[in-house]
């Protein structure tokens, strides 16, 4: 997750670590933060609880 958001424009990272942050602090229990795919997802085995993902035009979190 480090190098993703690292890799971004300036805009578009501090964006996505406040979200993180905010997503991180309110994980159920059992899920963690992890990056299978693009986007970043925090999930528990297969189910996803939040997806945070930077593109061409938008900028954006899903769940």
């Amino acid at each position: 997750m480090a190098e993703y958001l690292a890799a971004l424009p300036a805009n578009r990272r501090a964006a996505l670590s406040v979200v993180r942050k905010a997503t991180n602090e309110n994980l159920p229990v059992g899920f963690e933060e992890g990056m299978q795919f693009d986007p970043a997802a925090s999930s528990v085995s297969v189910i996803a609880f939040a997806k945070l993902a930077s593109r061409s035009r938008k900028t954006g979190c899903s769940g």
